[in-house]
């Protein structure tokens, strides 16, 4: 029977072979001596440390693979995974690190990338509370080129805005960021245009904002499922207030009370609401009116804060 041979493969950044017959040695039992011949593979993109032997054991007329030992898929590099960005921090809800990692991109680059780190940075402030340091990283972009950009930082804006109680300019930045985003941003930018123009008392821009909401793709059914709830609203009513607490909706109720029903305007009502936002609050709603006109008059008799606006089922 003929010897057996074995081919060793190593991975090196050279390439050469050991040729004739440089040695013998005895593989474990075999009565045979094995010559052995080594061949050394130029692998120069791999690293030289990463080393994959391959044995093949050559018999008679025929080859038979009897072993194989391959290190990582046989002297394949690993990739380098990618820096971390603070986009990628901020789609994962980790603000604290997005905005780090954001602000130090936006001052060691320029251009888009820079403004997009500025962006990622103002969003990052405003998940964290930080409403003015996310203002002053917004404001600049307002009216960049690139719409997804300057519809976003409009947005946010918008819900600053919103949440100090400046339903004007908030109803204007929402309106704004709803024509320049599409999809499900624009249709939750259109619902939030439309519960500050609902509280500024314009029903009307507030409907039509309240059925863009609902012709859109929102992610979550609930801005689909509140826009519809508001639009089946009918009339009129007079708001006196809004509450995060119950019990502050209750006692301002009771304080009007005597006088809205000396009015005729009924017992003041309390509606609980809950914005695409989560945040439950209490509304202080007084009489019913058919027409935004006689709601106009209706406000001016009662006097006070009161505002017109859309008509919510006990």
């Amino acid at each position: 029977m003929m010897g057996q041979w074995t081919l060793m493969v190593a991975c090196l950044p050279s390439a050469r072979v050991l040729t004739n017959g440089t040695g013998y040695r005895r593989v474990v039992g075999s009565p045979d001596p094995v010559r052995t011949r080594e061949i050394e593979v130029s692998q120069k993109n791999y690293s030289p440390g990463l080393r994959g032997v391959l044995r093949f054991r050559v018999s008679g007329l025929g080859a038979l693979v009897t072993a194989c030992a391959v290190f990582l898929g046989a002297c394949a590099s690993s990739p380098i995974p990618p820096p971390p960005s603070g986009a990628g921090a901020y789609q994962s809800g980790n603000y604290q690190e997005a905005y780090r990692l954001s602000a130090s991109e936006y001052s060691r680059t320029d251009g888009v990338r820079r403004d997009r780190a500025a962006l990622t940075a103002g969003l990052s402030a405003h998940a964290m509370g930080r409403s003015a340091l996310a203002e002053s990283w917004l404001r600049p972009l307002e009216r960049h080129p690139d719409p997804a950009i300057s519809g976003r930082a409009a947005a946010t804006l918008g819900l600053i805005a919103q949440e100090r109680g400046d339903h004007e300019q908030a109803a204007a930045l929402l309106s704004r960021a709803s024509r320049q985003l599409d999809g499900d941003a624009s249709a939750r930018a259109n619902f939030q245009a439309a519960e500050s123009y609902a509280a500024l008392g314009r029903v009307d821009s507030a409907r039509l904002h309240y059925r863009l909401a609902r012709g859109g793709t929102p992610a979550q059914d609930q801005v689909r499922t509140l826009s519809n709830e508001r639009l089946e609203l009918s009339g009129y009513t007079l708001q006196a207030g809004a509450f995060a607490n119950q019990a502050n909706a209750r006692e301002l109720a009771n304080r009007l009370s005597t006088r809205a029903q000396a009015l005729g305007y009924g017992e003041p009502r309390i509606v609980q609401r809950t914005p695409a936002d989560g945040r439950v609050l209490y509304l202080v709603h007084i009489g019913s009116f058919s027409t935004e006109r006689d709601a106009q008059t209706a406000r001016i008799r009662l006097g006070g804060d009161a505002v017109v606006a859309s008509a919510a089922r006990r």
